[in-house]
């Protein structure tokens, strides 16, 4: 697995096929570690550490969710048929590489430089480049529709994103944020 994220990370992804290989357990420990490090770098105020992981818990698994059945059926259009655990890992892979903004915060925070924010939002970028080639690539799609379908699915991601982030305000998990 390591080796196909370098692999990722250097633009050679394989066909997508290839990408159904992977265990429920690799999927689930990567998708953790991605919780667990997105609710490092971005705690929100008045909330338990426990709720922080879990939203972005449940934020991971959303986006990766959304992204995978997104793509799974916006590929169809031009006549890819993909598996879904094979599209899932692949997405799943692409944000693996979001793995590295964690020493990159602790950077930021020991040193106190505005430098690791701008690293993070470049690395943040070159995921996101890094997904849409990977997706492209390994689906023989064109660039431009797979560029269209990222920007579709990140509207509707960011729509579930904003439905369970009210969820976890309403059941007190969060508190309402102040208004100016």
């Amino acid at each position: 697995m390591f080796k196909d994220i370098l692999d990722l990370l250097i633009f050679k992804p394989k066909p997508i096929g290839y990408y159904q290989r992977y265990s429920m357990l690799q999927i689930v420990l990567i998708i953790i570690a991605l919780g667990f490090t997105m609710g490092t770098m971005a705690p929100m105020n008045n909330a338990t550490l426990t709720i922080n992981y879990t939203f972005f818990l449940l934020v991971n698994i959303i986006i990766l969710l959304v992204a995978a059945v997104f793509f799974k059926y916006w590929l169809e259009i031009k006549e890819k048929q993909v598996r879904f655990i094979a599209i899932f890992s692949l997405v799943l892979l692409t944000s693996a590489i979001d793995l590295l903004m964690f020493p990159l915060h602790f950077l930021g925070n020991y040193f106190d430089s505005f430098i690791f924010t701008y690293l993070k939002i470049i690395l943040f970028t070159y995921s996101l480049i890094v997904f849409i080639f990977s997706i492209s690539k390994s689906t023989s799609t064109g660039l431009t529709h797979v560029l269209i379908g990222t920007g579709i699915s990140g509207v509707i991601a960011f729509i579930n994103l904003a439905i369970i982030h009210a969820i976890f305000i309403y059941i007190g998990f969060l508190p309402v944020p102040e208004l100016p």
